[in-house]
């Protein structure tokens, strides 16, 4: 049976280790994979296939049409007319819709960065099913972010 635990970066990972092998849990056994934090940029558009909802034209065009039904309703009164006046509301609606879009995601992104914790390490160890509880306990014991567990296996022997 495989146990993985994720890990913020510290001291208690070493711990966590040594811990397991004062319980004898073979060296070979044990497993430690640091992970990279990548980048989520902000696309300007969702894909048909993926929506994270996270772009930048839901906004932009709300506002492009309330400005260019605004710019065509008063563009009866103004000298270039209603469709000139309504093509430029829609410019500067989608426009002011994509930068306000643009620094409340991102505003919206750095807060909700700062209250997750994010895994940096992902330690897998093999070991036997009688073993279970105490590797687990030891897991939790050592600060571990989230604990999985895969029986496929048969480790008995």
């Amino acid at each position: 049976m495989y146990i993985f635990a994720t890990f913020k970066h510290s001291n208690l990972v070493e711990i966590f280790v040594n811990e397991l092998l004062e319980m004898e849990v073979p060296r070979d056994n044990i497993l430690i994979v640091p992970l990279e934090v990548t980048s989520n940029d902000i696309g300007l558009l969702d894909t048909m296939y993926q929506s994270d909802g996270k772009s930048l034209m839901d906004v932009a065009g709300v506002l492009g049409t309330v400005f260019m039904l605004i710019g065509t309703i008063y563009g009866y009164v103004l000298r270039i007319g209603p469709v000139l006046s309504g093509l430029v509301g829609l410019v500067v609606g989608i426009i002011s819709g994509i930068i306000i879009d643009y620094f409340w995601t991102r505003r919206k992104n750095k807060v909700t960065i700062k209250r997750k914790e994010y895994a940096d390490i992902v330690v897998t160890v093999f070991c036997k099913r009688n073993d279970k509880r105490a590797i687990m306990s030891v897991c939790g014991k050592n600060g571990a972010l989230a604990i999985g567990i895969y029986e496929g296996e048969d480790s008995s022997t």
